[in-house]
């Protein structure tokens, strides 16, 4: 399933991304976009979506990250379990996302 953008027709502003579109008033509009698209990083120009700015790897880290509260879920059963897939996870984002 698409993913929606909430465009702000006056300056074409991504304003929001949901699973399914509501009911707006005639000031805006829905555009499918992809899951990559997050408003204040990609900007639309009435009809496609570009970068607003290049994301540094903290910025990509940050997103790609599980939540803290999935974290300290991980961490729990880790500890229950004797496994490691907390220390894997956030590995794979670390390689994923390197340190320049």
């Amino acid at each position: 399933m698409a993913k929606k953008a909430l465009i702000l027709k006056s300056n074409n502003q991504i304003c929001d991304v949901v699973d399914n579109e509501f009911p707006v008033t005639s000031d805006f509009e829905w555009v499918d976009c992809g899951d990559e698209i997050k408003p204040g990083v990609y900007q639309y120009d009435g009809s496609s979506f570009t970068l607003a700015y290049t994301p540094t790897y903290s910025d990509l880290r940050a997103e790609a990250y599980p939540t803290i509260q999935d974290q300290l879920d991980l961490q729990y059963w880790d500890q229950v379990n004797g496994t490691t897939t907390w220390k894997d996870a956030i590995q794979a984002v670390k390689d994923e996302y390197p340190k320049p």
